[in-house]
């Protein structure tokens, strides 16, 4: 028998045409995700700047999304090319 996650019925969408990818990660789920990010910096000899730590602790709490962090990111770094 194969095990259909809950949030699937929560989003009301059946098992055969739900994409898991699609489906919002739990805090437990987001916090893996930065613990690994931050593991490999901690690695590569690396640290967070302060503001993205605070990011990434928004993302966590699901107040930021992966989107709202690359934006911040690239609001702070990339310069707009002008023609």
């Amino acid at each position: 028998m194969v095990k259909v996650d809950p949030r699937i019925a929560e989003l009301g969408m059946s098992a055969s045409n739900a994409d898991p990818s699609s489906l919002p990660l739990t805090q437990a789920e987001r916090q893996k995700i930065v613990d690994n990010a931050l593991g490999i910096l901690r690695v590569e000899n690396l640290s967070p700047s302060e503001s993205l730590q605070a990011g990434l602790e928004a993302y966590v709490n699901g107040q930021k999304t992966t989107i709202d962090l690359l934006s911040d990111i690239k609001s702070r770094y990339v310069t707009p090319q002008r023609n």
